[in-house]
């Protein structure tokens, strides 16, 4: 019998915490925003990402202000942010099955809506299946992507699209 694991990946998936923030990286001033809870966090080669305190959270832990921009700069530069990236809501499901999945279905958001364009979740899940595979070993063969393009809060259209799509 195979084990699926189907995440849809929301923007508190993929988030970071303080302690973990050391050098090299560092969190530096941000002159052009007005808003007190965006951070820009600088990496030691000039790539830099914002970040929001978690909303949820009293704690230090920070969520990406634009996932589909910061997202894709995570992904493109995975080593240099691979061992700060945390994905707290579900990695204790994983431990819990003992990682032994067989395959992922990653749900994520591309919409081509402008208005919804900087909270699309679609590098989140690629960033998740590269710290798959490097922390646990998974292959790529062991994802399938499912990405939802419209109609994203509309329970009942959605129901219609996994059942077409299953």
């Amino acid at each position: 019998m195979k084990t699926i694991a189907i995440i849809t990946f929301g923007r508190s998936d993929l988030q970071f915490f303080k302690q973990d923030i050391q050098y090299p990286f560092k969190f530096i001033q941000n002159d052009n925003n007005n808003n007190n809870n965006i951070k820009t966090l600088l990496a030691y080669n000039d790539i830099s990402i914002e970040l929001v305190k978690n909303r949820d959270r009293d704690d230090d832990s920070f969520l990406l202000s634009k996932p589909r921009i910061d997202g894709e700069k995570i992904l493109q530069h995975y080593e240099t942010f691979s061992n700060i990236i945390k994905f707290p809501l579900i990695t204790p499901f994983l431990n819990q099955l003992n990682k032994s999945i067989d395959y992922f279905i990653l749900v994520y958001t591309n919409q081509s809506d402008p208005k919804y364009l900087y909270g699309d979740t679609l590098y989140y899940a690629s960033v998740f299946k590269k710290y798959s595979i490097y922390h646990w070993n998974y292959k790529e063969d062991n994802f399938v992507d499912f990405p939802i393009t419209e109609n994203v809060a509309d329970i009942d259209f959605q129901y219609s699209f996994f059942e077409k799509k299953m």
